[in-house]
């Protein structure tokens, strides 16, 4: 099939916006037609084919026989069940976790929602019916309700796993996408961020007030600590409140930044190229940190009670134990390193990370007697793409990258 793109002579005409120029396709069927009806060859490799096209319907309409009188043996509707990787094939986008609850929340694309609680935490994922088929980017525990934001202003919230609700964008519908919620326990307030600078807010998760704030880059992460809100985004932008009304630049830079998290006292936010920065001023002034990395940075965070912090993204994981360490550590040297991978989110606890990653990548790293982190993969699952598999003599080959 020609199209627009593949047959330059077939386009709309500058002179007539809207029409096809209908000659010059006239004039190129003739000539291509001509053309067949004197190659000799052509019509007989014709004939070849319609031939051979005989007996492979013949065929085709044998198997289908067979397989029919198979499948007869067959209840339907089929059951499936999820078979590998473990605990599921998404792309972990974003995670959460509320210790008072002992929950822990996964996001990913397709509205699909995974969670995970005591006494299975961490090693027993449960799917969640979200009720959206949009992508979901980001996950914060309000209190005892779960918020999550993602495509198209996408909004939900629930007290009760069983049952996501939809929230309500105040000012209307959206195409843009929401890609960081973080909420404020002394503010009592919740922040939204996403495409076209876009600021929301709430003080429930379920009714949001879009905030006019005049700043128009794309917005990547948000992050709340010591009473204050901090959004990061593309071309270096980082803003600063204390209301989620009011919002300041705070800084610009070269770098695009992916992500910011919180913790004892200080912001990371965590960019392009290995870009890392920390504000310990409530996000007024920050100090590059050079990680050594060059790769992407998507996810930061910090663990909770100390002041190590983790940084992750395309094929890298940088820890930095202490404010006064003199490095970012690579982790992919260690002796128990994490795969090389690319991963989205993290989640920071007591000498404890967590990290998430693309096809349902979990990798943990733990930290005990004052020895350096040890990681290790959650679920020892194949993870390459698949694209093709065959059933020989009881036995399942299937094949694919890498």
């Amino acid at each position: 099939m020609y199209t627009d793109d593949n047959w330059p002579a077939i386009r709309r005409s500058p002179n007539r916006p809207g029409d096809w120029n209908r000659r010059v396709v006239v004039e190129r069927c003739r000539t291509h037609f001509t053309r067949i009806a004197h190659d000799r060859d052509f019509v007989s490799e014709t004939r070849e084919v319609v031939r051979r096209a005989r007996w492979f319907l013949l065929i085709g309409a044998l198997l289908f026989c067979f397989s029919a009188a198979a499948s007869a043996a067959v209840t339907f509707p089929l059951r499936w069940r999820w078979s590998n990787p473990a605990p599921h094939g998404n792309n972990i986008i974003g995670m959460a976790f509320s210790s008072s609850l002992s929950l822990a929340v996964q996001v990913t694309e397709r509205g699909q929602i995974y969670t995970s609680e005591s006494p299975n935490l961490w090693d027993l994922w449960i799917p969640r019916d979200s009720g959206t088929v949009s992508a979901l980017r980001s996950v914060t525990f309000a209190g005892n309700r779960v918020v999550i934001v993602g495509e198209n202003g996408a909004v939900l919230y629930a007290d009760d796993l069983n049952q996501f609700l939809p929230g309500t964008l105040l000012d209307g519908p959206t195409t843009d996408w929401l890609e960081g919620v973080a909420a404020s326990t002394p503010l009592n307030l919740l922040v939204a961020v996403g495409d076209n600078g876009a600021i929301y807010t709430s003080g429930n998760g379920a009714q949001w007030k879009r905030q006019a704030t005049g700043y128009p880059e794309w917005l990547r992460g948000v992050a709340s600590g010591g009473g204050r809100f901090v959004a990061v985004g593309e071309s270096g932008v980082i803003l600063t409140s204390g209301n989620g009304t009011n919002w300041g630049r705070a800084y610009v830079s070269s770098a695009d930044w992916n992500w910011v998290a919180y913790g004892n006292g200080v912001f990371t936010a965590a960019g392009s190229g290995g870009s890392v920065m920390r504000s310990a001023d409530g996000g007024g002034t920050w100090t590059p940190e050079p990680t050594r990395a060059t790769n992407e940075l998507y996810t930061v965070n910090g663990a909770n009670g100390s002041s190590a912090r983790v940084v992750a993204g395309v094929d890298g994981v940088r820890l930095k134990d202490t404010l006064a360490s003199p490095a970012w550590e690579d982790q992919l040297l260690a002796t128990n390193a994490p795969p090389r991978w690319t991963y989205l989110g993290s989640l920071g606890l007591s000498n404890f990370f967590l990290l998430s990653g693309r096809t349902g990548m979990l990798v943990e790293g733990y930290k005990t007697n004052g020895t350096p982190y040890d990681w290790f993969t959650s679920f020892n699952s194949i993870r390459p793409w698949l694209f093709d598999v065959h059933y020989i003599s009881n036995l399942f080959v299937t094949v694919g990258d890498r």
